[in-house]
């Protein structure tokens, strides 16, 4: 993914992954939605982490070299690398119980047969997920209305006659039969 720099994925995954294969891949054929999913919003628990396929070996490697950086001050680039794979571990049931949140149907994926995904923990992880979801706003949406109010509103009454006119089309075909 190149361009790497301290703290460059404390907030936000790199724009020049390949979303289309990786859409495709994910069960998304016919989808072109938008799912916005804030990284911090339900922390899954340390249990969780160690059961997803690279969580053990990772979190256990991590610790390792923690240790030996410390006391010998070498294998700074090995310790970001963990630390990198540390965070796609964090991602992963995030991401997993936010698509499950979102779309229940999604379960029948293959991804959802591997053991994490049938623990208590990851239940208990999407249920919270779920919560958050609920909560959570999309940024983009504040910074279209920051960034661009008139347009904003101009948005939000053109949504409001369009809605009026459905209803009224509906009405009519209603009416009609």
């Amino acid at each position: 993914m190149g361009q790497w720099a301290d703290g460059v994925w404390d907030k936000a995954c790199s724009s020049k992954l390949p979303f289309g294969p990786m859409r495709k891949l994910a069960g998304c054929l016919n989808s072109s939605k938008f799912c916005f999913n804030t990284k911090t919003m339900a922390e899954p628990p340390e249990c969780l982490l160690r059961l997803t396929p690279m969580g053990e070996w990772v979190c256990d490697a991590h610790a390792a070299v923690q240790e030996e950086a410390i006391r010998t001050g070498k294998h700074q680039k090995t310790l970001q690398v963990l630390c990198f794979f540390c965070q796609l571990n964090v991602v992963f049931p995030q991401d997993a119980a936010a698509t499950l949140a979102l779309c229940a149907e999604r379960s029948c994926h293959p991804v959802f047969e591997l053991p994490a995904f049938s623990a208590a923990e990851f239940k208990e992880h999407t249920t919270l997920m779920g919560q958050s979801l609920g909560t959570e706003n999309n940024p983009m949406d504040a910074d279209s209305e920051r960034v661009f109010p008139g347009v904003h509103h101009s948005h939000q009454a053109n949504q409001s006659s369009v809605d009026g006119m459905c209803k009224k089309v509906e009405g009519l075909i209603t009416v009609a039969k």
